[in-house]
């Protein structure tokens, strides 16, 4: 992000909404991804991102729908910090690049699923 190569991101403050609390949109992607990543050995480019570019994805009626328990207060949402195809290809790539490189998560390249 401080090098400009994320369209429109100039910096990982832009992922909270007040210091506290993850923004919707590509923050909360880019969550997932990693714990996807990190949980099934897999490449995160088989998600669904677009889910994440939609409000009604995080409501608490949906999450109960789910079957999942837990609350989300929709104002510690922020603003959508939209998700477009190349910033997904972007959080894509560098999961998988620090997942598989880091030695703290025992996801080497050559054990995971290599995926998009």
């Amino acid at each position: 992000m401080r090098a400009g190569r994320v369209p429109g991101i100039t910096n990982v403050g832009f992922f909270s909404r007040d210091d506290g609390h993850v923004r919707a949109g590509l923050p909360r992607y880019a969550l997932a991804a990693t714990c996807f990543t990190v949980m099934f050995r897999e490449n995160p480019g088989k998600l669904d991102w677009s889910i994440y570019n939609d409000l009604k994805s995080y409501s608490n009626e949906n999450i109960k729908n789910l079957g999942m328990g837990g609350y989300v207060h929709q104002p510690d949402l922020g603003e959508i910090l939209e998700i477009t195809p190349e910033r997904t290809r972007i959080v894509n790539q560098t999961v998988w690049e620090v997942v598989t490189s880091h030695p703290h998560t025992a996801v080497s390249k050559a054990a995971a699923k290599q995926g998009d």
